[in-house]
């Protein structure tokens, strides 16, 4: 999905051929360009271009809530937990049990079901390199 100020959302089903993934675009503000989504299942990559001031994009997913601005991040949702994983820009990642943590550009959080943010990770990508792409795993359905 690309959105007028130039945001582009790619939403993938995980797991098994035809894995489901649902996404519901719940507000978008075509003045500030702020946009809240739900994320039901699935994997979603956002690229927001950076702006001044950058556009508020949320990610309500099923166990946490994303907040970006002028961000490259992905939200991996599922019933026992997300992944979020930023690669530039600002995320603020809120479990639905716990305190909120923000990540700062090559580092994802872990938050299972019900419990608050697992150790802050690092996660190394090269400066060219995609946040995801399903053709850097064939043997994987997404």
């Amino acid at each position: 999905i690309k959105f007028e100020d130039g945001t582009v959302l790619h939403l993938y089903g995980a797991g098994a051929p035809g894995g489901e993934a649902k996404l519901v675009v719940v507000s978008y503000d075509t003045g500030t360009k702020a946009m809240v989504s739900r994320l039901l299942g699935g994997l979603l990559t956002l690229v927001s271009p950076p702006k001044n001031p950058p556009p508020r994009k949320t990610i309500e997913a099923l166990n946490t809530t994303t907040s970006t601005e002028g961000t490259e991040v992905k939200v991996s949702s599922s019933p026992a937990g997300d992944t979020v994983a930023l690669k530039y820009g600002r995320v603020t990642v809120t479990p639905k049990t716990g305190a909120a943590v923000t990540l700062s550009p090559g580092q994802q959080v872990q938050v299972d079901a019900g419990k608050e943010p697992g150790q802050v990770q690092l996660y190394k990508l090269s400066a060219d390199e995609k946040l995801f792409d399903p053709m850097l795993d064939p043997d994987k359905h997404y």
